[in-house]
This record gives structure tokens, sequence and C-alpha cells, in this order.
């Protein structure tokens, strides 16, 4: 019988032991192994990252300094407000045969559109840089013309065409008796703000 109450009670102090102590102690072991497993996801996140990053890199270094002016013009990394009135102009006067008037350019207030990413900007030096958390800024440009209907689409088709990413954000017509027509235009151009 003293065996039977010995054994008992090592079987009672045993599943005391396990709801005490062991329980708490696996318990803690489950969420370190949760924790571990977080940690492995994030290490093996960073080495992906790292991996994207590398190409990126050597892809942007590939690019050539023809290519890099080019990307400038696209969206430049300063605001020329007066060269891009006096490229448009030029535009309209040598190629089309029409003056612009009333020519305005505005910084867009409260355009800057934050974007996590990194972007890649030839600057004015002719130097490349990675820029992070880069702003993109808009400029609205607005102008008067009076030209031949033909005339004006030839000169908004050759706008088009240019490097420099432009949206017509609003084209007002006015006709005239004499198929000359008065044109009212606003052009929303970008740049990106370092």
């Amino acid at each position: 019988m003293n065996r039977n109450i010995t054994a008992l009670l090592l079987v009672v102090i045993a599943i005391a032991i396990y709801f005490t102590y062991t329980q708490g102690q696996l318990n803690t072991d489950y969420a370190i192994n949760a924790d571990n497993g977080e940690y492995t996801t994030a290490i093996s996140n960073a080495n992906t990252l790292t991996t994207v990053r590398a190409s990126v890199e050597k892809s942007f270094n590939n690019i050539s300094a023809d290519e890099s002016a080019q990307l400038d013009k696209m969206i430049p990394s300063s605001v020329d407000n007066i060269h891009l009135i006096v490229d448009i102009s030029k535009l309209a006067s040598e190629s089309y045969g029409f003056a612009l008037r009333n020519i305005k350019a505005d910084i867009v207030q409260g355009s800057d559109t934050t974007n996590g990413s990194t972007a890649a900007v030839s600057a004015s030096s002719g130097s490349k840089a990675l820029l992070t958390n880069s702003s993109l800024s808009k400029i609205k440009l607005t102008f008067d013309t009076t030209a031949e209907y033909g005339r004006f689409i030839s000169f908004m088709q050759a706008l088009e065409k240019s490097l420099r990413i432009m949206d017509v954000t609003k084209l007002s017509v006015k006709a005239n008796d004499t198929g000359i027509y008065d044109f009212s235009v606003e052009i929303t151009t970008y740049w990106l703000k370092q």
C-alpha cells in the first residue's frame, strides 16, 4: 500500500509541476519560437531587398550620360520656369509661326506627393545621385495664343512628343469668322524636389 501511495503521490506532484511550472515554460518557448519565425522572415526580406537594391543600383550605374540627360529633361531635378517658358515660346514662334501671350508658370502649392521609394536623378552638375523619399512637385503653366487650328494642333502634338512630361489640364477655344482661333491653355508639368 505504501508503494501505491508513493506512486500516486509522485503522479500528483508531476501533474502539479506540469501545470504550475512546465506549462508556463512551454508557453514562453512557444512565444520565443514565434518571435524567431518573425525575425527569420524579416532577415529573409532584408536579404531580398539588399539583392534588389544592388540590382537597381547596378542598372542605374549603367545609365549613359545621354540617357541621364534625357531623364533630367523628362522630370527635371530643379525648377527652371524661365527655361520652360522660353522653350515653349520658341517652339510656338519658330516652328509654327504664332506667339504665346499671358504666359505664367507657378509652382502648385501642396502638390508634393512623397513616396517611400528610391528615385534616380541626374544632378545639374552631370553626376548621378540616388534620392530617397523624393517629392514630385507640379508646375502649372498657362498661356493664350491666336492661331490657325491646324498649326495649333501641330504645336500641341509637338509638346506631346517632347521629352518633358506635360499634361494638358485645361483648354478653351474661341472661334472667329476669319478661321483663326483664340486658345487658352493650362499645362501641368513636374519636377523632382530634392
